[in-house]
C-alpha cells in the first residue's frame, strides 16, 4: 500500500497572533479531523552531535533535555521520555525503510536550510491517515523531528543574550508540544501560543493550558510509570509495524509553522516561521 500524502500549514508569527474565542489547548489533527498521538507514552529523542554554532554542545544538550522535560513533569500525565543521546543522524522526515529516530538538529551551514528563510524552526510529524498496512490507527504518530534555522538566526541559552537572539528552551519547548500532538493555543500566556518576540523566554515554562493539553493526550493511568499503549491504539489493527522511533513536529513563537501530513496512509509535517533577522 502506497503512502497517501497531504499537506496542512500553520503559521507562527513574531507579532500579535489572531486569537480565537476559544481560550484552550488545541490538538493537532489529520485532514479528516482525527487527533494525532503517539502509539505509546514512552518516547525517545536524539540531538544531532554537531549542535549549534552559537552555543557549546553540552549547553545545547542541557537545554534540549530541559525543553522536553517540561512536558514530562506534570503529575497528571504518564508521558515517559528518554533522551537517547547524540547521533550523527541529521535527517528530518520519515524513512519508509531503515531506522527512524526523533532528532533535534540545527541547520547552520550555508545552503543547509531548505525551508523559507523567514522560518526559524520546522517540526515534521509523521502520522497515519488510514489504519492497516503497518498503521495501528488513524492519527498514530510514527516519527517527529525538529530542525532549527541556524543559517538565518542566532540562538542562546542565557538571559544575557536573549534580547537579540532566540532562546533555545523557549523555542524547543514550544516545538516539543507539536512533537507530542498539540496545535497552537489561543491563550496568549501558553507555551503553545502561536507568536513570540525575539528574546522571549516564558514559553520554556508550561502554562496550565499546556498542562491540560498534554494530560488529555497522555493521562496518568493506574499502572504507574510504565510503557503502555495510548488510548488511540486500542482501536487499531496491528501495532507491530509502527514501532519506529518518533520524528517531527511544529514550531514555536516568533517562528512560523507548517504542518505537512504524510501518512501510512499519511504523514504529517509541521513548520514554524520566524521573522527574518535584520
Amino acid at each position: 500500500m502506497r503512502l497517501a500524502l497531504g499537506t496542512l500549514t500553520t503559521a507562527l508569527i513574531v507579532g500579535p497572533a489572531l486569537v480565537s474565542p476559544a481560550d484552550a489547548f488545541v490538538r493537532s489533527k489529520t485532514a479528516s479531523g482525527v487527533p494525532i498521538e503517539w502509539t505509546t507514552n514512552c518516547i525517545s529523542y536524539y540531538l544531532n552531535e554537531i549542535g549549534s554554532e552559537d552555543v557549546a554542545i553540552d549547553k545545547v544538550e542541557a537545554a534540549i533535555i530541559d525543553s522536553f522535560g517540561a512536558w514530562e513533569a506534570p503529575d497528571c500525565s504518564d508521558l515517559n521520555l528518554t533522551y537517547a543521546g547524540r547521533t550523527n543522524d541529521a535527517s528530518a522526515g520519515y524513512r519508509r525503510s531503515g531506522t527512524n529516530r526523533n532528532v533535534v538538529v540545527w541547520r547552520d551551514d550555508e545552503g543547509s536550510w531548505v525551508h523559507q528563510s523567514s522560518i526559524i524552526a520546522v517540526t515534521t510529524v509523521t502520522f497515519c491517515t488510514e489504519a492497516g498496512s503497518g498503521c495501528p490507527f488513524v492519527g498514530a504518530i510514527l516519527d517527529a523531528d525538529i530542525e532549527l534555522n541556524g543559517e538565518g538566526f542566532r540562538f542562546t541559552d542565557t538571559p544575557v543574550l536573549a534580547a537579540t537572539r532566540f532562546d533555545i528552551r523557549n523555542t524547543v519547548t514550544h516545538e516539543a508540544g507539536h512533537f507530542f500532538g498539540l496545535d497552537h493555543s489561543a491563550n496568549t500566556q501558553a507555551t503553545m501560543f502561536a507568536s513570540a518576540p525575539p528574546g522571549e523566554r516564558s514559553k520554556a515554562t508550561l502554562h496550565e493550558d499546556d498542562v491540560e493539553g498534554i494530560c488529555s493526550i497522555y493521562p496518568r493511568r493506574a499502572d504507574g510509570e510504565v510503557c503502555i499503549a495510548t488510548a488511540g491504539s486500542a482501536a487499531g489493527d496491528d501495532v507491530e509495524a509502527c514501532s519506529q522511533t518518533p520524528g517531527r513536529g511544529p514550531g514555536a513563537p516568533a517562528f512560523a509553522g507548517l504542518l505537512a501530513l504524510m501518512g501510512i496512509a499519511r504523514v504529517a509535517r509541521r513548520r514554524r516561521q520566524r521573522p527574518v533577522r535584520r
